[in-house]
């Protein structure tokens, strides 16, 4: 690739390949990370909505084949800040793009997608009447979605955990 590139999306909308996007979800502002990425299969960027110029053949067939990207993060809007309306208005439409990334088979960042839901929605307490069932209703589709994100991922264990805490909370849902 020749030169810097910059580029503006939305973390974990599978905009950009997933190495770009899972190391951004760690930086914060200003912060500066250059990332190796040894699988193909996360760095290339054919047919996304952010190309950054890696494509299949960059890795010339070889799978040991490396990728260096040099990331600067230039601004992280912050949920804390947000009321009780503008987090479920958040968590809903990370919500959706979970599904579109479900629907692509993009397992990894389906499931972070769905963690993030959780994150953003899982005190409860932070709600109250219709908007903490609604908080709870997400709260369930996701933790559901991130157990079968595991499953696709082979990660048995991690599909257990999140079952068994939603059959706490929800003993009928069997």
């Amino acid at each position: 690739v020749d030169g810097p590139r910059a580029a503006e999306f939305v973390v974990g909308d599978g905009d950009v390949c997933d190495a770009v996007d899972l190391a951004v979800r760690r930086m914060f502002c200003g912060e500066r990370a250059i990332v190796t990425c040894t699988k193909p299969a996360w760095c290339t960027d054919a047919g996304l909505a952010v190309e950054l110029g890696v494509q299949r053949r960059s890795f010339g067939g070889s799978v040991a084949s490396t990728v260096r990207f040099d990331i600067v993060l230039e601004e992280s809007p912050e949920v804390c800040a947000l009321g009780p309306d503008a987090k479920l208005a958040l968590a809903s439409k990370r919500k959706a793009v979970g599904a579109l990334l479900v629907k692509r088979g993009r397992w990894l960042l389906a499931s972070m997608c769905y963690k993030r839901v959780v994150d953003i929605v899982g005190y409860l307490e932070g709600f109250a009447g219709q908007r903490r069932d609604t908080a709870r209703e997400l709260l369930k589709a996701c933790e559901l979605n991130r157990a079968l994100c595991a499953l696709r991922l082979e990660e048995w264990h991690g599909a257990r955990r999140v079952c068994d805490a939603v059959l706490r909370e929800e003993p009928q849902n069997a």
